[in-house]
């Protein structure tokens, strides 16, 4: 018996969507449950990563026209009944002979058009960022610390909806868990160190214009590591231009999740957007300065950020020295946080 997921990734989307679908991949593989990605093979995708993670990938058709590029453009855009109904068609031809129960959906391009045609065959499963659209579906999760109101409940069009609402329902890997510490230097002289990764696409170029700032001499007591991701748009031209920042470590090869929790812990201050990354932050107690790159996270971080948890700015030009040694000499005292993946996994294994 088999769950998919039906996410995509590109240098539009970003890589965020497959990220958490693989963290819930691999809750599902513990519970001897195999999982199947359907994805686009949209440019800079990460088909090999799942992959290389052994599962198993349905690739489908870009079986796109002209009229349809307004909404490659834009993946905040729900895309079009025609695009969605040949998008589920492409995808039913190809795992209609599995023994699939479970669809999770994690795609800001399909909504309800696609989920009533798949709820004929299927279970659906909904992880929203948004709440902007109607959906069609049995569970339906939204983590991000917003209001659910009366007209958000509206859009859920399936009677008897499973709701998974809030931040305690976050989909992060386990591995960021606090359980296990990791000794910080007590070096009161030692130089304060600011870990930056703004993901592994960047549309906006926020990577390269934080290095920008943090090359400049008045940042020269700093420690910085910035990890660029792999479809950085400036990739070459900030590997060029570090060699000459004594200061600045670039890293260009991803890094695994234990390393990726150490500079978390570790560093004094960690930039990072408000997708994936600020979650696994929120969970292993970092010092986060959030930088949105969107409205949607905008309203998410201001939300969070008035209630304590993390530090943000939605103004990259804002940036420097007198706020940077603020956050750090300043630090939040981390609220607690939980995570939804068992509670979601439970719910789908209980039905198959």
């Amino acid at each position: 018996m088999k769950i998919a997921f039906r996410a995509d990734s590109s240098e539009m989307i970003g890589t965020g969507h497959i990220y958490r679908c693989m963290t819930l991949a691999e809750e599902f593989r513990k519970k001897k449950i195999n999982s199947v990605f359907i994805c686009q093979k949209f440019k800079k995708n990460l088909i090999y990563f799942i992959k290389k993670k052994n599962f198993k990938v349905i690739t489908l058709n870009n079986n796109f026209d002209r009229k349809d590029n307004k909404f490659l453009k834009n993946h905040f855009l729900p895309w079009s009944k025609e695009m969605q109904a040949r998008d589920f068609e492409s995808a039913f031809q190809k795992i209609g002979n599995l023994n699939i129960k479970w669809i999770l959906i994690d795609h800001y391009g399909l909504s309800e058009i696609w989920e009533k045609l798949a709820s004929n065959k299927y279970k659906i499963a909904v992880i929203d960022d948004l709440k902007n659209r109607n959906h069609f579906c049995d569970l339906y999760v939204n983590y991000h610390y917003l209001p659910f109101n009366r007209e958000n409940q509206k859009k859920l069009k399936k009677h008897n909806c499973k709701k998974l609402i809030g931040i305690n329902y976050s989909i992060v890997d386990k591995i960021y868990c606090p359980e296990k510490k990791f000794a910080q230097n007590s070096n009161l002289r030692r130089k304060k160190s600011i870990f930056v990764f703004m993901g592994g696409v960047d549309r906006k170029n926020y990577t390269y214009k934080i290095f920008q700032i943090f090359k400049k001499k008045i940042f020269s007591k700093f420690k910085i590591t910035i990890l660029i991701g792999l479809g950085n748009l400036k990739r070459k031209i900030l590997l060029k231009k570090a060699q000459k920042v004594k200061n600045i470590k670039l890293v260009k090869k991803m890094i695994n999740k234990s390393i990726m929790k150490k500079y978390y812990i570790n560093s004094d201050l960690v930039i990072s957007p408000a997708g994936v990354t600020m979650y696994e932050q929120l969970l292993c107690g970092a010092n986060s300065l959030i930088i949105p790159q969107n409205f949607y996270q905008k309203k998410t971080c201001y939300n969070l950020s008035r209630d304590n948890y993390i530090n943000y700015e939605s103004n990259i030009k804002n940036i420097n020295i007198k706020k940077i040694n603020f956050i750090i000499n300043n630090k939040k005292k981390n609220k607690p946080i939980s995570i939804g993946n068992d509670k979601i996994v439970d719910i789908i294994k209980r039905s198959l």
